[in-house]
C-alpha cells in the first residue's frame, strides 16, 4: 500500500490503503460479473483474477509514478509554475571583462 500511495508521506500511505481496499473490493465484484464469462479467454482469465489486475497496477505505478500517487499529485503544482529565468552567475565574466585570446595565451620571456 505504501508503494501504491507513495513512500515518505503520511498521505501516501493513507491514499494507498484507500485505493488498494477500494480496488480489491471492486475487482472482486468485476471478476464475479456475468459479462466477464462471455468474454474471450484472453480477456476472461486475467479479469477473473483480481490479484493479477492489482499486481499489474502496482507495476505500472512503480514504473510511471516512482513517488506513488501522492508524489504524482504533489508534482502537479510544480509543473504548472513557469520556470524562473536563470540569473547570471555572479562569477561570470562580463563582456567588458573578457580577456582577448591574444593576451590570454601570450608567453613572456
Amino acid at each position: 500500500m505504501v508503494v501504491l500511495g507513495g513512500v515518505g508521506s503520511r498521505w501516501g500511505v493513507i491514499i494507498g490503503a484507500v485505493v488498494y481496499t477500494f480496488l480489491n473490493q471492486r475487482l472482486t465484484l468485476l471478476a464475479q460479473a456475468d459479462f466477464v464469462e462471455g468474454l474471450p479467454g484472453i480477456l476472461r482469465i486475467p479479469l477473473s483474477e483480481p490479484m493479477f489486475i492489482l499486481g499489474v497496477m502496482f507495476i505500472l505505478v512503480v514504473m510511471f509514478f516512482p513517488g506513488g500517487i501522492a508524489g504524482a499529485v504533489q508534482a502537479i503544482p510544480r509543473r504548472k509554475q513557469p520556470a524562473k529565468p536563470n540569473a547570471e552567475a555572479p562569477d561570470a565574466p562580463q563582456p567588458s571583462e573578457k580577456v582577448s585570446d591574444e593576451r590570454q595565451y601570450s608567453h613572456t620571456g
